[in-house]
This record gives structure tokens, C-alpha cells and sequence, in this order.
């Protein structure tokens, strides 16, 4: 197994706050899978779903579709190929269906090729498989899944009209096609889409843009709504050549843009683009190194602090997969040049599971020599000091309505994925409480309180935290008036509106002079003695209780309508 692993130092500002053992701290290959094995099968796309489940897919040795599933452990559920000499086809990019199936999209009819798609259900059985555009080499390149079994599909298009297209088709669930439109092309144009997104306005599309026969290509993101209709279309770029291969949200709500460039073909480079979410350009790296030739084919967020991208360095005639970790301001921090054995390896994509392990997904030759045999390709790689990771938090809601008088746990379990110790630190408003993964509060006033907790492993910090609302276990009461004078041989109706955020069950007890009387929300009660009385309802929930009093005068009728001009606490006083 050959590999080779990089480090850049980024600055000496940097090097102030690193230790030594950082600065020699390397990503860690922890496994590695092989999927096919005699007939030089190969993957490019890949997806995970929900549950940690893999699916794959691109071509294998006679020009057919090579699809596998597996669960999170790399057993294979699934392995199917679609295709054969006659009817070739390679698989760019999938989606998963809502029947837990999904749709392939890629080039068929190779040699020249054309735009295709297909489905296929839970089994793997072919539902439906269709060419969307007859023009010679036209490809399919991007595929989305939406709400209402509906799916976006994104490619290039050559037309007589103009040069080669963007194109997007929006296809109903069996395949007919909604509408289709084209995108750039204007003139002797090449414009073609490779990726595609969900956003809050319809989608994002990625890919490069320029004239014909120039090395002046552009990364080209074009947003459109739901309906094709164009929102923008902007280049970004110089006069190298440049183009976009993959885009991810970020953290922040802009977006990555990873792909490569060249001043002189072909002597590629790596280079990934930030822009916010209206698109403005925050920057632009384009990496260079004179002892490797990069490719960025995919890129993902790495849990907030950064991103990881991965792609091909064909360097001597031969090719490694290329992984490595970017940080938010597009700074190189680790690199790796992976290849089982000498030959052709590369990543096409990759994910990051919710331990925070890098999943690199390619294809790599594992024959030795100069025999070849190309296999799908998957890696996992551990990248160094890794930021502590939340497992739980209880409660979970950072939103949280507590009652006044209760006592509320707060619970983080929290691992490290690197197995370094934690810390943990909790703070309420300005005040440190203590230094464990849990806390006991007590909420005795009405209040709005903020609580964090910081976690550490000595070298990377993370956060959490709730909002807090101290609220009424009793919320209104009836009279709102709590001094009372009343005729005698009045009836009086009181209630109470009580209850705690998480509807908690809770019990009334009424009294009349410190006699039970009720134990419902309400009590109707007829006066028929006159003098003071105590009208209390005590109301429990979640181990709180609260009370509310009426001091009831009871008087003869004559003396409510000779003094009706008074108050009741007149009388009462």
C-alpha cells in the first residue's frame, strides 16, 4: 500500500496556539472496503442515507450500470450492474426514493453517449429507463430527489442552436418528463452542470462556463425556483481555466464550490470557492503545487468547523485518491494521497458519518503490477484532533419553559472521537456552576435564564446550551379579584387555568375555611354565612405546588346596597 500525507503550517499566528503534538498529528486510514473484483468495477457517485446506509454507483468492464448498497458496517444488502454490450450506460449520480429505491443518472448509449436516467425500486427491479435527450453527448450528470416523487435531473446538452448547454429536467415519478430547460450556451459556448442542491428559492448548480477552444473556462453557479425559471448566473474566476465539479451548503448559509483549474493544460489544480447565500464571492483558493496534479470532485461540511474535499492526483503516469481537510477561510490544514497499489485510484465523493469519520468513496486498482483490476473503493479516515462530539442532551429542546418552584436535570453525554478525556464547564447567565456532565437546578422566582456548557479534550472546544423560562404553574385565576364582598346567599364561581409546558397531569384541592371542599379547576359555592370567609385552591404538578386565597366578606343585602359606592376592602379593613 503506498500513501503519502501532507501538512501545511498556516500561519505563524497559527503556530502560536499549536502544540508540537498537533503539529505532527496526521489523519488515520481506520479501514478499508473493496466492492466487485474481476471485472474492473469502479465507483463515482455515492449517497448515505438516514440511517448510515451506503448506496453507489458508476460503470463496470463492458459499460453497464454498477450499483451496491450496504448497511453502515459495509455489508453488502444490494449489488446489481444494468446494462451489456448493446445497451451501455454508466452511472454519474443516484438519489434514494420515498419506497426506498432510487434513480440513477449518467451516460448512455456510450460512444458518443446520451442523457439517461432510470429507476430502480427496493428489490432492485427496473421500473422504468429512459434517454431524455437524443443529441451526441449529451450527458446526465446530477440527480435530486423532491418532496411529491418528483426528481431533478442536471447534465449538458449539445444543441444546433448554440454550443453545449446546461440543461435540468424535472421528471414526475415514472419517469415522464415535467419540463426541461436549457441554461448558457450562447454562441460557441460549452456550458455544462455537474452538481446540483436544494435551497430555501428552488435549487443551486454547479459546473464550468467559457468559450469553446479557450483556456478560459469559469466556475458557473446558476440558481433557478421550482419551476426551471433562472434566478442567476454568475461566474467566477480569471483567465486559467476553471471549473466546478461539486457544491455543499455551509454552516453559515453560503455555499463551497470545490473543483480545479489550470494556467497550462494539463497541469490541474486543486481550488475550492466560498460565497455567501447571495452569492457574493468571500474566496477563492486556488491551491498549486508543483509536485501534484489535483482534482476536487466532491466537498462536504465537516461538522462545522471547516470542510473536507476529495478528489484525483495523477502525478508520474499514475493516479491516487486525494483527501483533505480545508478550513473555513480555505486554508489546507491536512492532506492525504491514498492508493492500495500502483495504478489508477481516485475518490469521486464523500460523507461524514454522525461519529465524525470521513467516508472516502472511489475507485481504486488493488491488482499488483501492471495487472488491473479496478474495484469500488470506500475509506474511512479518522482526521486528527477532532472536536468533542454531542450524543445526547437532555433536555433535548434548547428552548426550554421550566416551573417556578421545580427542579429541572441537564445531562450531556459527549464522546471524543480521537478517545482524548473531556472536560466540561457550565455556566449560568455570568456564573460557573461545577464541572461534571450533569447539573441540578432549581428555578425558585419567575426568570429567563441562559445555560451553557463548554466541552473539551484539551484541544478542541465545543458548545451547547438551553435557553431558560421560569414560568407560573398557576397561569389565571377567577375572580381576578382576590378581595371579595358579596350578598349573602350569593353563589360565586371560582377557577383557576393551570398546567406546565410539557402538560403535565395536575391535581386540585379547594377549601372553604380550611375545610376540603372540591377537587376540580372549578368550585361554584353559595355564601350563606355572613362574616369573613377563605375561599383556597392549591394547585400540584411536577412535586410544585401554588395556592391561590379570596378573603370572601359576606353581608347582609341591605348593607351591600346602603355602602355600594364602597370597596371591598373597605369593608374587609
Amino acid at each position: 500500500m503506498v500513501h503519502w500525507i501532507k501538512t501545511f503550517i498556516i500561519s505563524i499566528l497559527t503556530l502560536i496556539f499549536l502544540s508540537a503534538s498537533q503539529l505532527s498529528a496526521q489523519p488515520d486510514i481506520v479501514w478499508q472496503r473493496f466492492y466487485g473484483g474481476g471485472d474492473n468495477q469502479s465507483f463515482y457517485a455515492s449517497v448515505m442515507m438516514d440511517n448510515g446506509d451506503l448506496a453507489f454507483t458508476s460503470i463496470t468492464h463492458n459499460n453497464s450500470v454498477y450499483f451496491v448498497r450496504t448497511n453502515a458496517g459495509g455489508e453488502i444488502l444490494m449489488e446489481n450492474r444494468y446494462g451489456d454490450e448493446d445497451n451501455t450506460k454508466s452511472g454519474s449520480d443516484l438519489t434514494p426514493t420515498d419506497d426506498n429505491g432510487f434513480v440513477i443518472g449518467g451516460n448512455w448509449n456510450f460512444n458518443p453517449g446520451r442523457f439517461g436516467a432510470m429507476r430502480i425500486n427496493a428489490r432492485g427491479e427496473v421500473l422504468w429507463d429512459r434517454i431524455y435527450s437524443e443529441n451526441e453527448n449529451s450527458r446526465c450528470t446530477a440527480v435530486i430527489g423532491a418532496s411529491g416523487d418528483v426528481f431533478y435531473l442536471a447534465g449538458w446538452d449539445p444543441t444546433e442552436e448554440a454550443g453545449d448547454e446546461g440543461i435540468v429536467i424535472k421528471i414526475s415519478g415514472n419517469g415522464d418528463v415535467i419540463w426541461q430547460r436549457h441554461y448558457g450556451g450562447e454562441g460557441d459556448q460549452f456550458d455544462y452542470l455537474h452538481d446540483i442542491q436544494a435551497a430555501e428559492f428552488g435549487y443551486i448548480l454547479a459546473g464550468g462556463s467559457g468559450p469553446r477552444g479557450e483556456i478560459n473556462s469559469d466556475f458557473w453557479i446558476l440558481r433557478i425556483n421550482e419551476d426551471g425559471d433562472e434566478l442567476s448566473s454568475e461566474l467566477y474566476g480569471n483567465e486559467n481555466y476553471e471549473t466546478a465539479r461539486a457544491l455543499i451548503q455551509s454552516p453559515d448559509g453560503g455555499w463551497a464550490v470545490a473543483g480545479f483549474w489550470a494556467s497550462h493544460l494539463p497541469n490541474w489544480n486543486a481550488g475550492i470557492l466560498k460565497i455567501d447565500e447571495d452569492g457574493r464571492e468571500e474566496w477563492f483558493q486556488q491551491y498549486q503545487d508543483r509536485d501534484h496534479v489535483l482534482r476536487l470532485y466532491d466537498i462536504t461540511p465537516d461538522r462545522g468547523r471547516g470542510f473536507v474535499t476529495v478528489g484525483w492526483d495523477g502525478t508520474g503516469g499514475e493516479a491516487s485518491g486525494y483527501c483533505a481537510k480545508v478550513s473555513r477561510a480555505g486554508e489546507i490544514e491536512w492532506e492525504i494521497f491514498e492508493q492500495p497499489e500502483q495504478g489508477v485510484s481516485y475518490f469521486g465523493s464523500v460523507h461524514i458519518d454522525e461519529t465524525g469519520l470521513i467516508i472516502a468513496v472511489g475507485t481504486a486498482d488493488v491488482a499488483p503490477g501492471n495487472n488491473r483490476d479496478s474495484q469500488g473503493w470506500v475509506v474511512g479516515i479518522r482526521s486528527p484532533n477532532e472536536a468533542p462530539m454531542v450524543i445526547t442532551k437532555n433536555p433535548p429542546d434548547s428552548l426550554l419553559r421550566v416551573p417556578r418552584g421545580g427542579s429541572q436535570a441537564f445531562i450531556i453525554e459527549a464522546e471524543d472521537p480521537n478517545a482524548d478525556d473531556l472536560s466540561f464547564l457550565w455556566v449560568l447567565d455570568e456564573d460557573t456552576l461545577g464541572n461534571e456532565n450533569i447539573v441540578i437546578l432549581d428555578f425558585p422566582e419567575l426568570d429567563t435564564l441562559s445555560l451553557m456548557v463548554s466541552i473539551s479534550d484539551g484541544q478542541s472546544t465545543i458548545s451547547t446550551g438551553w435557553e431558560i423560562t421560569v414560568v407560573p404553574l398557576i397561569v389565571e385565576w377567577s375572580p381576578e379579584d382576590t378581595l371579595l364582598q358579596v350578598d349573602q346567599h350569593d353563589t360565586l364561581e371560582f377557577s383557576v387555568r393551570a398546567g406546565f409546558p410539557d402538560d403535565s397531569l395536575m391535581t386540585f384541592s379547594w377549601s372553604y375555611d380550611e375545610e376540603i371542599v372540591s377537587q376540580v379547576d372549578t368550585l361554584i359555592h353559595v355564601f350563606d354565612e355572613i362574616g369573613e370567609h377563605l375561599i383556597a385552591v392549591e394547585v400540584t404538578g411536577q412535586e410544585v405546588m401554588e395556592t391561590v386565597q379570596w378573603l370572601v366578606n359576606v353581608v347582609e343585602p341591605s348593607d351591600v346596597k346602603e355602602n355600594g359606592n364602597l370597596l371591598a376592602s373597605d369593608f374587609l379593613n
